[in-house]
């Protein structure tokens, strides 16, 4: 059974005096232990689309039908493009936030900051815990993002271009994490330029102004 059902979903913005179409029924559907990668071109309505499946955005017209509780990262985590570290935190204090704000405890015997630490370890960043955001590199807050959304082992991961500030190498390292999150059940959407990880998705959807087409078809 899907674990999120998108149904002729439309959503539409006014810019002035014109009605842009953003998400032109569409319909989709998420299942776990799926890596699905939303493709399209700048402008074509992938992020908008993530907004509606994370229920950021109401749509129109149709309807996103078994959502996990957005307030509880182990049923739904986020890696946005604006990333959203917390200044005030380091990049390991960062990474703990979905488990210290869990409503259940971790069945895991490590604590959040061991938890945390494992995470950063997987993306080559252990040795960053204690460094804030304001010292660390674009590429090192969004891998920070990337373990703060999978440290709490969710259900479902939505993330918008998760390795467009990396090298191959930590692109690869992110990848791979996905991969491994795929494998224990996690249904995860991405939306994505990068090819790396269309070749190892389980779903292609491609966005055109707004519309799903076919691979290959022509505009």
């Amino acid at each position: 059974m899907p674990l999120l059902t998108v149904h002729n979903v439309t959503k539409r913005f006014h810019r002035g005096p014109e009605v842009v179409v953003a998400v032109d029924n569409v319909s989709f559907a998420l299942t776990a232990g799926c890596l699905t990668v939303l493709q399209g071109p700048s402008g074509s309505g992938k992020t908008t689309l993530l907004d509606v499946v994370l229920g950021w955005t109401a749509p129109d017209e149709g309807s996103v039908d078994g959502m996990p509780d957005p307030l509880a990262w182990s049923a739904l985590s986020v890696i946005p493009q604006r990333l959203g570290l917390l200044d005030s935190l380091t990049l390991g204090e960062n990474v703990e936030l979905p488990i210290r704000s869990s409503r259940a405890p971790s069945p895991s015997l490590q604590t959040s900051s061991q938890q945390a630490r494992a995470e950063l370890d997987a993306l080559g960043m252990a040795h960053l815990f204690d460094r804030y955001p304001h010292e660390s590199s674009l590429g090192e807050q969004q891998r920070a993002a990337c373990a703060r959304a999978l440290v709490a082992t969710p259900r479902m991961l939505d993330a918008d271009e998760p390795t467009s500030h990396q090298d191959e190498r930590s692109a690869h390292r992110i990848i791979k994490r996905l991969l491994s999150a795929v494998d224990d059940g996690c249904a995860i959407l991405v939306a994505t330029h990068d090819q790396r990880i269309v070749t190892v998705a389980d779903q292609v959807l491609h966005l055109d102004d707004g519309v799903l087409r076919p691979a290959g078809a022509a505009h």
